[in-house]
């Protein structure tokens, strides 16, 4: 978001060159990381699957959770600028909070994951 705040100063069809990036990292996905091979992806027993499949049922409240977090966090991003650009905020100081945003939902969720994975 820093990078898309610094671009948005060039003009405001700049920052979609962001996307680039993410279909180069694409390209090179299947360029240069192998397909895992066959035995590492053969299921080790009947009984295993049917533990996956119980499982996976117990995290759709996790998906559902996660789903709406992005949904709220993204609508904001969308938001914010427009409100910014009624207070007379340039793009790039718009671009700098946006990605202090992103930067503190990082801390949180990796602090998140540090103490729920040290409870065990």
């Amino acid at each position: 978001m820093f990078i898309g705040g610094l671009l948005a100063t060039l003009g405001w069809g700049w920052p979609f060159i962001l996307y680039l990036v993410a279909w180069l990292l694409l390209a090179m996905q299947i360029l240069f990381i192998p397909e895992p091979s066959a035995e590492h992806s053969k299921p080790a027993s009947v009984q295993g699957e049917n533990i996956a499949i119980e499982g996976a049922g117990k995290l759709k409240i996790v998906y559902f959770a996660a789903a709406f977090s992005m949904i709220c966090f993204f609508t904001g991003v969308i938001i914010i600028p427009q409100h910014f650009h009624k207070m007379s905020i340039g793009a790039a100081e718009t671009g700098y909070f946006l990605s202090f945003i992103s930067l503190v939902a990082v801390f949180a969720a990796s602090a998140h994951a540090s103490n729920c994975c040290t409870h065990r």
